[in-house]
């Protein structure tokens, strides 16, 4: 019998000091190619499963076919699974998984055929019940080592090639020799009652039924134990073959893969990727809610993908994209809505002006909440943990690719990402020396409240207070004729709707006379109410009235007569933690729980922002005025809060905050208006980049030369498309100023307008 291995040196954790490699280790490779099966842990909603699986290793990217480009790159687990299983319907929801692989206990048995793809398990074939003894006697003695293996698993889709062909693979590598009855313990399905031959492990069932998902894991990381207690960690980077068929190099500059350690940080890969290169983003499971499939960068970039753990229960999937034309600036970006979805537009238009950009999935994947029910820390991540570990780490990360560190740090998001920004300055003020931020989501849970108010009001379709599209137009109309002339011209734009102070009565119809161009009593009161602040039962306000003008809009997001699923997702997963609770239920007592309970703090609600003033930093501050998922009224009043609370008048405030209401902007970009102010990708085609066309440029040029903005002029293009000409520009005035016109004529130029008070 062999001599017993000496155990494993020790390593301290698998984020601080991981082997890392294009390989797997070798001990890893033994035992998954000796193994039978392993055990899979996935876990939903902060509850764990442990499956028993048999399994198929591919040790290398040349089994891929190239015919299969979306299958992952470097060494893949193959394992098939129910649709309706328990496992599955973890992974659809959380794609990140564990397993446990050993050889302490059985060896995989021979396959009746053996491919030159891949080799026999070194235990061979078994010939007599003594030989088989021997045999598990010779391997117990070396049977040493157990390896736990992290990664992200993709649950094809049915009748793909990658499936069929990935299939193939399982089956090929299960077609196991009979060997009596412990062979044959898992050769019927005990759910389906199918006979099957002795000894065939299962395939009937649980690899050739068409029913059945085909699950394949991309191995991320994972940690060596020794039978006397030692660990060594490693850590998968990507290989020089992959990364040749991606049309990038392998790794990061001047040995950065191997030589960046922070801790609870593993790099999942690194890749070059050149100017004008369409990159394919992950679209797997949840990820497809995303709805971001491709990105295009303009500058040559290494894109260097992240795990970071924030707790023992959550982690974040980072991004770094660092452009070769770096300008010394490093730019981290936010997220939308309740998602934990990466804005790699946003991420890429950081990239394009030679920012050093981050990016953070906000602590879960998708667009839904589910992924904070019974788990504070993932929505401590969602809250603000996210954004700050991804400032920490990436700038560590700036800082070891280009071997100095950066000059400046600034900030850019819209909606979430706005209120995002927002945390930052308030309970992280050294983070950025510039915020840019739109549309924020202040007061977050009265904000999710006032959502989920509408259906209220609005009552369902079949409800004869609810209006449909047409009628909202008419209501749109009405407000028009109303409004739109108080800021001197008639333009279809209501300029600023604070001054707008509607009424329905017209569209009233009168009796026996009900027609398309007008509402009925309970409509009109439907719309009276949509308007209406949203006040608690003792009076106090919850949130601001839905400013008059995103009624075309707001029939098919808030006036739908279906619940609001942020809404939804928010009180069910978030603040009662209670599944079953429906939209009809919320009243002001629950608006008033979610408000007491504020976990992690998210409201975002200090109005003091002495620290962030004290160290010099800036705030640019936007929001469109016809928005039609966080009503434009909520940042004056956050911006008039923070100049009751520190006691300085706006003229004061200047050096550290200015606050812009941009005229027809829908929710962070689109409307009517001259919407296009640099704040997106987007907004950039064929604009004029300077500072004044555009906010990020302008914050760079406040920060760095000191010019703050006065005004920040916007551009609208004919049906918003850039080859099509300008249709007018707007200077979009500083708050508390508004915009007047001056020269009703001559209204599509930015000198016909004057910034009043």
């Amino acid at each position: 019998m062999p001599e017993a291995q000496p155990p494993l040196t020790w390593e301290g954790s698998a984020t601080a000091h991981p082997i890392m490699s294009d390989q797997l280790p070798d001990e890893v490779i033994t035992c998954l190619q000796n193994a039978r099966f392993l055990h899979l842990a996935t876990c939903t909603n902060n509850r764990p499963h442990v499956s028993l699986m048999n399994y198929t290793y591919l040790p290398a990217p040349s089994l891929h076919q190239p015919s299969h480009p979306r299958l992952p790159s470097g060494p893949l687990i193959i394992m098939t699974s129910n649709p309706s299983s328990k496992k599955t319907i973890n992974l659809l929801q959380n794609p990140n998984v564990s397993l446990l692989v050993h050889d302490w206990v059985s060896s995989r048995p021979p396959n009746v055929a053996s491919t030159s793809e891949r080799e026999r398990s070194p235990v061979g074939a078994r010939s007599s019940s003594l030989a088989n003894m021997l045999m598990q006697l010779n391997s117990a003695a070396v049977s040493s080592i157990s390896a736990t293996i992290n990664g992200e698993t993709t649950v094809l889709s049915p009748g793909t090639e990658e499936e069929k062909w990935c299939k193939e693979q399982h089956l090929a590598n299960n077609t196991f020799e009979a060997n009596g009855a412990a062979q044959d313990l898992f050769g019927t399905s005990p759910s389906q009652g199918r006979s099957m031959s002795i000894g065939d492990g299962g395939r009937g069932s649980y690899i050739e039924d068409q029913d059945v998902r085909v699950v394949v894991v991309r191995i991320r990381d994972g940690r060596i134990s020794d039978w006397k207690g030692g660990v060594k960690d490693f850590c998968l980077t990507e290989s020089t073959g992959a990364a040749e068929r991606s049309g990038g190099q392998p790794g990061l500059v001047n040995g950065t893969t191997s030589s960046f350690h922070y801790p609870d940080v593993t790099i999942n890969f690194a890749q070059h990727i050149p100017a004008g290169t369409n990159i394919s983003l992950d679209q797997t499971g949840v990820l497809a809610s995303c709805a971001r499939p491709a990105q295009v960068i303009s500058v040559d970039i290494c894109r260097v993908a992240m795990f970071v753990k924030t707790s023992d229960i959550s982690n974040i999937t980072l991004e770094a994209w660092l452009p070769t034309n770096w300008t010394g600036r490093f730019l981290s970006t936010g997220n939308g809505g309740l998602s934990g979805c990466i804005q790699y537009e946003d991420v890429a238009y950081g990239a394009n002006f030679g920012f050093a950009t981050v990016g953070a999935n906000a602590g879960h994947n998708g667009t839904r909440g589910t992924a904070f029910y019974e788990n504070s820390q993932v929505v401590a991540d969602f809250s603000c943990r996210s954004v700050h570990t991804g400032v920490v780490v990436g700038k560590a990360l700036t800082k070891a690719y280009y071997a100095k560190d950066f000059n400046k740090s600034y900030y850019l998001g819209c909606s979430t990402g706005g209120r995002q920004g927002f945390k930052e300055v308030q309970d992280y003020s050294g983070d950025f020396d510039g915020v840019v931020v739109g549309a924020p989501a202040l007061a977050f849970n009265n904000l999710s409240s006032w959502s989920g108010s509408f259906l209220l009001k609005t009552g369902p379709t079949n409800s004869s207070t609810w209006l449909n599209p047409a009628e909202w137009a008419l209501v749109h109309a009405d407000i028009l004729t109303q409004c739109d002339g108080i800021d001197g011209v008639m333009d279809g734009i209501v300029e600023d709707p604070q001054l707008c102070a509607y009424t329905p009565v017209n569209l009233q119809c009168s009796p026996g006379n009900a027609t398309a161009a007008c509402l009925t009593s309970a409509k009109v009161e439907t719309v009276r109410k949509v308007f209406e602040p949203y006040y608690g039962a003792n009076g106090s306000l919850i949130f601001p009235r839905m400013q008059p003008g995103s009624e075309l809009s707001d029939a098919f997001i808030y006036y739908t007569g279906q619940p609001f699923p942020y809404t939804t997702d928010w009180m069910r997963y978030a603040i009662l933690n209670d599944t079953i609770w429906q939209a009809s239920e919320l009243n002001s007592e629950y608006a008033a729980i979610a408000s007491e309970r504020n976990p992690s703090d998210i409201s975002t609600w200090k109005g003091d922002l002495s620290a962030y003033k004290n160290k010099g930093g800036k705030i640019l501050h936007y929001h469109g005025q016809a928005d039609s998922v966080i009503t434009s009224e909520n940042s004056p009043r956050y911006y008039e809060h923070v100049v009751t609370t520190m006691g300085l008048p706006p003229k004061d405030l200047d050096s550290l905050y200015r606050f812009f209401r941009i005229s027809g902007m829908d929710h962070c970009s689109g409307g009517v208006g001259a919407w296009q102010i640099g704040q997106t990708l987007a907004s950039t085609a064929n604009a004029t980049l300077d500072a004044q066309h555009n906010v990020l440029l302008r914050m760079v040029d406040w920060v760095e030369n000191g010019n703050g903005p006065e005004t920040v002029t916007g551009i609208k293009y004919v049906n918003d498309t850039a080859s099509l000409g300008v249709d007018f520009i707007r200077n979009h005035c500083k708050y508390p100023l508004r915009n007047q016109c001056k020269d009703p004529v001559n209204y599509k130029s930015p000198d016909a307008w004057e910034c009043v008070q």
